[in-house]
């Protein structure tokens, strides 16, 4: 049976074998994730880490036409503050007495408050560990609702103990979203691109669509950037692609598997090589676009003079990003002289190891796979005495008190060829700071600890 057509979400540990921690050098990774079956380890101690709540509330936060309740008590409501986009979101704020006597009446009256007060398209009821742990049945509310509205309601069942992933959460919310997709006929000559986005980072998402109008080719933004209407057209586009396939894979496999609609399976276009590579797969499927494509490919030469020079030279470069984000910064970063000397990954599982066998990395590099868990990443660039530490993420500061130099490219454009010219700009404008009076980020006698001191082999 499809993964598809389970009543839940499969959790990514079980369905792909998804690594959440490993500490070693890449060719014990290469081996370690080579296996049939990769093995699990359990971090006993966590440190900033994000779970499937946040994650999800923060991606329907940019969609257009959608509430969100937050079913759970007034704490597990307050991640939605964490959001990247300021949007109005419901709680049903349950007591001592609604998780005892249930709270199906409290849910029902705060989705239909939430309708009237938004005119939302769709309701996204999220679950959390409080609803999961008292065992609160929904079902009672779902059915009234159903029967009341006119509009769609789901239920994402997150929990936040089945699966250590906040990337999990994507599955959840993608699993949900595939039951309502349309099946429609593609009109011969119709040319539209799927933009999937799971991720809601606006700058890669306005590069795909500047590349794609460049070539003419109209897109259809979901879920983030787009409106909850869209999902009636998927069906009918050429292709899908997404800023960050690892957070986007398990809805654009579906819409392959159920509706067959091709993907782009590829580094993201970072670096020359990845960035010819995309376009050429972008043409494979509307070959009338190579005219417009030839204008693109000329600003190749351009980037090569800003490359050249190698102004990196001799320093010692730790990269921290995405599985799809990892080969074109390797390529960058080598191309400006500079020795990849370790690199961060939030995860690894079956379906993005392939990316991991294109990198030219020497053997003994240092690889962690961790999501948040900056004391660790702080080892490890404590330990291998780097000159930068280069992540698409937020969190980086603190390794200014390991001697490394941050550079964060979380907002900025690093798509194509200009993004090419951003990156540099970024790690050759980045300047060191430490301040001799500030507080230490972790005192020495933590640091003296090994980074997984904590971690244990999970128990089958």
């Amino acid at each position: 049976m499809s993964i598809y057509e389970e009543k839940k979400a499969i959790t990514r540990e079980k369905r792909v074998d998804a690594l959440n921690h490993f500490n070693g050098s890449y060719a014990e990774l290469l081996a370690y994730t080579s296996a049939p079956e990769i093995r699990q380890k359990v971090r006993t101690l966590t440190q900033q880490y994000p779970d499937e709540i946040i994650a999800v509330t923060s991606l329907i936060a940019k969609m257009k036409g959608a509430a969100v309740v937050i079913h759970g008590v007034a704490g597990c409501a307050s991640s939605a503050l964490g959001a990247d986009s300021v949007f109005p979101y419901y709680a049903t704020d349950l007591t001592e007495r609604d998780t005892i006597l249930g709270s199906d009446e409290k849910l029902t009256r705060v989705v239909k408050r939430a309708v009237k007060e938004t005119n939302a398209e769709a309701v996204f009821i999220l679950g959390t560990p409080v609803v999961a742990i008292n065992n609160d049945d929904v079902s009672g509310a779902l059915a009234e609702l159903s029967g009341e509205l006119s509009i769609p309601v789901f239920w994402l069942y997150l929990d936040g103990f089945k699966s250590k992933s906040a990337k999990n959460g994507y599955d959840i919310l993608a699993h949900e979203l595939l039951k309502i997709v349309a099946e429609a006929s593609k009109e011969p000559g119709a040319e539209i691109v799927n933009l999937i986005d799971f991720s809601g980072e606006a700058k890669k998402h306005r590069a795909l669509e500047r590349f794609f109008s460049a070539l003419s080719i109209e897109t259809r933004s979901f879920p983030a950037f787009g409106s909850f209407s869209e999902i009636q057209g998927l069906a009918a586009a050429g292709l899908s692609v997404t800023p960050n396939i690892d957070n986007s894979r398990y809805f654009i496999m579906g819409l392959q598997e159920c509706f067959q609609v091709p993907y782009i399976d590829l580094p993201a276009p970072i670096g020359l090589q990845a960035i010819r590579r995309f376009i050429e797969e972008v043409l494979s499927h509307f070959p009338d676009r190579k005219e417009q494509a030839a204008l693109l490919f000329r600003k190749e030469e351009a980037c090569e003079k800003i490359l050249a020079g190698k102004p990196l030279a001799g320093k010692r470069v730790y990269l921290d990003t995405e599985a799809s984000y990892l080969p074109g910064l390797v390529d960058i970063t080598e191309a400006l002289g500079a020795t990849v000397s370790g690199i961060a990954l939030p995860e690894i599982h079956r379906e993005n190891r392939h990316y991991l066998s294109e990198l030219s990395l020497q053997d003994e590099v240092s690889v962690l796979i961790a999501q948040g868990q900056p004391f660790e990443k702080a080892n490890a660039v404590r330990s291998l005495q780097v000159d930068y530490y280069i992540t698409t993420g937020t969190e980086c500061a603190f390794t200014a008190d390991q001697g490394a130099i941050p550079v964060s490219l979380k907002n900025r454009d690093i798509f194509f060829y200009e993004g090419i010219e951003e990156i540099v700009r970024a790690i050759l404008t980045a300047k060191p700071f430490c301040s001799e009076e500030a507080e230490p980020y972790y005192r020495q006698s933590w640091l003296k600890k090994r980074s997984d001191w904590y971690v244990k082999p999970e128990v089958s």
